[in-house]
């Protein structure tokens, strides 16, 4: 018993620990995050408020233009820049000029009088200090008189000149027939019943009298004008607004545009549908039903539709959208990336299968329409017959959907209408107001629509191309292996603009007589290769990330070559490569800009090269660029975020 207390005692029994300390509050939470990551040694300490203050004026400065003092009023650049005129009245402001001046005179009454002052209480230090030899002599006063008489009269010209012209502009923008061409209801108030050439009269009158009570009172009938001009002297947004279509469409014509807003909102449907596929049965049919009812308005806006033919418009995309949507993802990728690129070639140019092959007589017309409808009819119903397990619809409803949505497809596809003509249809005739015109590529697409098409074209050829083009590179036979890597180091050694010139100016030299090719898909071809060759040099960067045993492990499965690219080298060579396939999708979306440097007028081209020249829109280059750069870096930002999100979606590593 004795041991075993001894034992108890020594083991520490009665030991009572010291609690624990709190960690000091510079070492936890937000003050440690600041400390570690900006004021972590000498260097954070001067580096870190000299940052601050760097970004913090040029946001200010940004946020002020930009936000804050812009306008986006009126239908010219002479409503933006009667900002800029009347805020110039408040710079170099006269009025010390005139008050020293009226002063001075007043500090002598001629030059044989020598100094003689009035206001002692002001004009008695430099009285003394003159005659005692210290101050100004009178010379240099009689000087300074004379330059202040010169700056007051300048200043007083340059502010009439301003006025002027301020009047012209209010009465050129008054007499435009446009609604949106009115003055500023700011502006309009500040001048309601003010006389500016009478006004800039007055001045000059009251300098000249030498009173500057007149001079003040005559001053002080701009101060409502200057004041909305300092509001309102930032970036000047109207000639977005003014001319979003153009940005937007190009020359695309005017009364057709609905069916790039038609093409736009299918590609969005399909996007989302495809890019996020987790997302749930409610929110796929939400966002169906709004992406229908987007094509509906368009549709509707580009064509003269009323009663049962209105209600087609809506009711038709709408049945389509919720049947796509309520396909399994596999299904709809395959509708997707089968009749996306024909639906959009249809409604983007109407080049139809009859105008492809130059078959222009009815009855061959009627056959490939009919051939067209089998297709897509075969699509419809093997995809509604794999619908998922919740079948939403039942299969009399779904023939019922089919029948519907490829008799209108087909319709839309083939017909040929003259709305006086009496041998048509009754349908044919309610639907002849949406027939589609042929719109030429060449000298008509431009804008955003040109920059997407481009940029999506390129992406969407190059990384099949691209993955071939590894295999190619990497594959045993002499002769495709020389071909994949001479095609991709000729085209990595080559500048892109090179190429583009190339397929611009000296192909149509190599082609037969007559034949022609538009110089936009010229330029998709050399768009889409020379993005291809930079695409198999990343996704061969993924190929060698993997080991040997991949493949050996499929040989030993017996599976064939291509199965084991399909089902297990190219799925984690893909997944490894995501960083470098953005970054190449990313540079190039930012290389379309080069098209217009060979004549394609693409959302640069338009800015630099259509709105800008104009005399309309003359020195607004920063807000035209300034607008564009937000749309490519919103649009990089995005393919940037949602490349993470695929990483940590697909991230599939072993920790251990």
């Amino acid at each position: 018993m004795a041991n075993q207390d001894l034992n108890t005692e020594n083991t520490g029994a009665n030991f009572k620990p010291t609690p624990a300390r709190d960690a000091p509050l510079n070492e936890i939470g937000w003050v440690a995050t600041i400390k570690r990551n900006l004021f972590a040694g000498p260097i954070s300490w001067v580096a870190t408020p000299v940052l601050a203050f760097i970004i913090v004026s040029v946001l200010t400065h940004v946020l002020s233009w930009g936000f804050l003092k812009a306008t986006n009023h009126g239908a010219s650049n002479r409503t933006c820049h009667l900002a800029e005129r009347t805020s110039l009245l408040a710079k170099g402001d006269i009025a010390n000029l005139v008050a020293g001046k009226l002063l001075l005179s007043k500090s002598y009454q001629s030059q044989d009088e020598r100094l003689f002052w009035v206001d002692r209480q002001t004009h008695w230090s430099r009285f003394a200090a003159s005659t005692l030899g210290f101050g100004a002599s009178y010379d240099e006063l009689m000087t300074a008189d004379i330059l202040a008489d010169r700056d007051v009269s300048r200043a007083l010209s340059q502010r009439a000149d301003i006025l002027s012209t301020i009047q012209k502009d209010i009465d050129f923008i008054e007499r435009n027939a446009d609604p949106e061409a009115v003055v500023h209801p700011g502006l309009a108030k500040a001048v309601e019943g003010l006389d500016l050439l009478a006004g800039a009269a007055a001045l000059k009158a009251a300098v000249a009298a030498m009173d500057p009570a007149a001079f003040e009172a005559a001053r002080s009938k701009f101060d409502a004008m200057i004041h909305w001009g300092e509001a309102h002297n930032g970036a000047c947004w109207t000639v977005v607004k003014r001319r979003w279509q153009q940005f937007l469409y190009g020359f695309y014509p005017a009364d057709q545009v609905w069916r790039v807003a038609v093409t736009g909102l299918l590609l969005l449907m399909g996007g989302l549908s495809l890019l996020w596929p987790g997302r749930s049965q409610t929110s796929r049919s939400v966002t169906a039903g709004a992406v229908a009812l987007g094509m509906g308005f368009a549709i509707q806006s580009g064509a003269a539709l009323s009663g049962f033919g209105l209600v087609l418009a809506y009711i038709i995309p709408l049945i389509l959208a919720l049947l796509y949507e309520n396909l399994s993802t596999g299904r709809r990728g395959l509708i997707f990336f089968l009749g996306f690129p024909f639906a959009a070639t249809w409604l983007l140019i109407r080049f139809s299968l009859p105008q492809a092959i130059t078959l222009v007589s009815s009855p061959a017309e009627w056959i490939l329409g009919l051939l067209v409808l089998a297709i897509w009819g075969l699509v419809f119903w093997q995809s509604l017959k794999t619908q998922s397990a919740s079948k939403t619809f039942k299969p009399l409803t779904n023939a019922i959907y089919l029948i519907l949505g490829a008799l209108t497809f087909y319709i839309f596809l083939t017909v040929r209408v003259e709305p006086s003509g009496d041998e048509l249809s009754a349908l044919q005739n309610l639907l002849g107001s949406l027939r589609l015109s042929d719109v030429e590529v060449d000298n008509i697409w431009g804008g955003l629509l040109a920059t997407a098409v481009t940029g999506l074209t390129g992406i969407a050829v190059s990384l099949p191309l691209g993955v071939v083009l590894a295999l190619g590179r990497r594959s045993d036979l002499p002769i495709v292996s020389t071909f994949s890597t001479g095609f991709i180091e000729f085209v990595r050694g080559v500048p892109l603009i090179t190429i583009l010139f190339m397929a611009s100016v000296l192909l149509p030299l190599f082609l037969p007589e007559g034949v022609t090719i538009n110089k936009l898909l010229r330029a998709l071809v050399g768009v889409s290769l020379f993005a291809s060759a930079y695409m198999a040099e990343v996704i061969r960067g993924g190929l060698q990330g993997l080991s040997k045993g991949q493949t050996e492990g499929a040989d030993s499965l017996g599976l064939s070559f291509w199965q084991t690219q399909r089902f297990i080298i190219l799925p984690q060579a893909l997944k490894i490569s995501i960083p470098g396939i953005v970054n190449t999708f990313i540079g190039l979306y930012k290389d379309t800009t080069l098209l217009s440097i060979i004549g394609i007028f693409d959302l640069l081209g338009v800015g630099s090269r259509s709105v800008l020249p104009s005399l309309e829109w003359a020195r607004l280059e920063a807000e035209v660029y300034a607008f564009i750069a937000l749309f490519f870096f919103l649009s990089c930002f995005f393919m940037s975020r949602y490349s993470q999100h695929l990483e940590r979606r697909l991230a599939t590593g072993h920790d251990h």
